[in-house]
C-alpha cells in the first residue's frame, strides 16, 4: 500500500497501522488463514454458493472501502480497526460450514484437528494479550510456551509491568488514598500514566495523566493551571525530574505511592 502513497504522514500512517497495529490487534495466523480461504471459497464452486460468495466478496471489499475513506484517521485510535472483524466471522462460517458438509471420515479428522488448534491457539493467544502472565491458569501457562512464540508473550510486557507496578498498587491503596482525599471532586494527576486515564478510572477520580505531554514537568505545569490539587505518583522519577517537591507538601508514601497537595 506504501507504493500508492508519496505524503510522508500517509506512509506513516500505513507502516505505523497497516504493519504494525495490525499485527498487534489481529493474530497473523488468522489473517494468514483468511486471506488464504476467500479466493478457496470465491473460485471452487463446491465451497460456497454464488449468494455466499457476494456475502464474502461484499463483507471484504466493504472493509478495504472503510479503510481508504478513514485511511487518515487510523493513526489515532486502534479501535478504527475494529470494523475489519466481520471478514474474518464470515470466513470462519464457511470454513465450519465446509467442515460440517464433509461426508469423508479421514477429512472431518483432519479439519476436526486443525479446527480444534486453532480455537486452542486463539484462546491462548487472547489470554496471553489480555492478561498478565501471573493472571493466566497453570495449564494455560503450560500450553502458552509451547504454542506461542516469546515475541508474542513478550509484545505486550509494557502492558504487564504497568498493570502490576502502577495500577494494583493504586487499587491496594485506594481506600488510604480516599481518605487523604476526602473531597470527591478534587482533581488529581497521576504519573506515570501513558495513557488517557487508566489510572483515574481505577482511582475513581477526575483529573489528569501525561498522555499527551512530552515530560512530567510540562504535565504539572499544564495541570496546575488547570485545577489540579492533588498529584499521585508510582515511580521515584516522576519527583526526581520535576520541581514537585518545591511545590507542595507530601501527605502520603506507601508502596512506592506518593500523594503531594500541591501549594
Amino acid at each position: 500500500l506504501s507504493y500508492f502513497v508519496a505524503d510522508a504522514e500517509a506512509k506513516y500512517i500505513v507502516y505505523s497501522d497497516f504493519i504494525d497495529q495490525l499485527k498487534t490487534i489481529f493474530n497473523p495466523f488468522t489473517v494468514s488463514i483468511s486471506l488464504f480461504a476467500l479466493p478457496i471459497l470465491c473460485l471452487n464452486k463446491k465451497y460456497a454458493s454464488t449468494y455466499e460468495k457476494l456475502i464474502i466478496l461484499g463483507t471484504f471489499s466493504s472493509v478495504i472501502i472503510y479503510l481508504g475513506l478513514f485511511f487518515v484517521r487510523l493513526s489515532i485510535h486502534d479501535y478504527y480497526f475494529i470494523e475489519c472483524i466481520p471478514v474474518f466471522l464470515v470466513l470462519f462460517y464457511y470454513i465450519s460450514k465446509y467442515f460440517l458438509s464433509q461426508t469423508n471420515l479421514n477429512a472431518k479428522i483432519i479439519l476436526g484437528t486443525l479446527l480444534l488448534f486453532s480455537f486452542v491457539y486463539f484462546n491462548l493467544f487472547t489470554s496471553i494479550k489480555f492478561h498478565t502472565q501471573g493472571e493466566l491458569s497453570k495449564s494455560k501457562r503450560y500450553l502458552s510456551a509451547i504454542l506461542l512464540s516469546k515475541k508474542t508473550k513478550n509484545e505486550n510486557d509494557w502492558e504487564n509491568f504497568d498493570v502490576n507496578s502502577h495500577i494494583k498498587k493504586l487499587r491496594n491503596n485506594k481506600s488510604n488514598i480516599d481518605a487523604l482525599i476526602n473531597n470527591s471532586s478534587a482533581k488529581i494527576l497521576s504519573l506515570p500514566d501513558n495513557s488517557p486515564g487508566r489510572s483515574l478510572v481505577t482511582l475513581e477520580r477526575k483529573g489528569f495523566t501525561n498522555f499527551g505531554f512530552t515530560s512530567f514537568q510540562k504535565a504539572i505545569d499544564f495541570s496546575q493551571n488547570m485545577g489540579v490539587q492533588y498529584v499521585i505518583t508510582t515511580d521515584s522519577s516522576v519527583i526526581k525530574t520535576t520541581n514537585l517537591l518545591e511545590h507542595s507538601k507530601q501527605i502520603y508514601l506507601k508502596d512506592n505511592i506518593s500523594l503531594f497537595k500541591l501549594n
